[in-house]
């Protein structure tokens, strides 16, 4: 089962408050980041071209993704950090990434500073959301900051947003042939030569 990932080749804002929003096009270690809350950001024109008749087996919506913080509380280790939302054609879903995380990405937790190296990755699986072709064809992504209690300030960096789509694609097989199009169609045509040598030699 092939699967292709893709990353978005436009932007858009939504709402204001994310920085060089097309660093997040690629994993490159250049990030678009926030310390804004509800930033919204989106993306789209990932570039699936899905035939029709392919059938969407699994979806997985990825970012890269670290944070720097000025006052780290424990008790917001879950709250959430920001959330990425992912449009099928007519219903937004979000899935939300919360502080812990990204503990791992960004050192030492209550750091001032740095977005953490390498930025973390984290995968989630959408494909209950987005299960039919045209859904991928035409699929959206934004990053939208949360509201973080108990921390003076918060920037969240994103290296990139990507959305990998395992397909596969129908194959035709001798006994697929519509038999009643076909080999019957076939069958009929000699029956009918047949007839008409016989009546010819009498």
């Amino acid at each position: 089962m092939p699967v292709v990932e893709k990353f978005p080749t436009s932007t858009s804002v939504i709402v204001g408050g994310w920085n060089n929003p097309t660093n997040a096009y690629a994993v490159d270690n250049a990030v678009t980041d926030s310390s804004t809350d509800f930033a919204e950001q989106e993306y789209s024109d990932f570039g699936f071209n899905l035939n029709a008749t392919d059938n969407v087996e699994a979806v997985f919506l990825n970012v890269w993704a670290s944070m720097a913080i000025e006052v780290w509380v424990p008790d917001t280790q879950e709250s959430v950090l920001f959330s990425l939302r992912v449009y099928n054609g007519s219903i937004w879903y979000d899935f939300a990434v919360f502080n812990g995380d990204l503990q791992e990405s960004s050192g030492t937790v209550g750091a001032t500073g740095g977005y953490g190296n390498p930025s973390w990755k984290l995968s989630f699986d959408v494909s209950d959301y987005i299960d039919a072709v045209s859904q991928v064809n035409a699929l959206k992504v934004r990053l939208l900051t949360a509201v973080l209690i108990g921390v003076s300030s918060f920037t969240v960096g994103v290296d990139a947003v990507s959305v990998e789509v395992a397909s596969t694609t129908p194959t035709t097989t001798e006994s697929e042939f519509p038999v009643g199009l076909g080999a019957g169609a076939l069958l009929m045509g000699l029956v009918a030569v047949i007839a008409f040598s016989i009546k010819k030699r009498r």
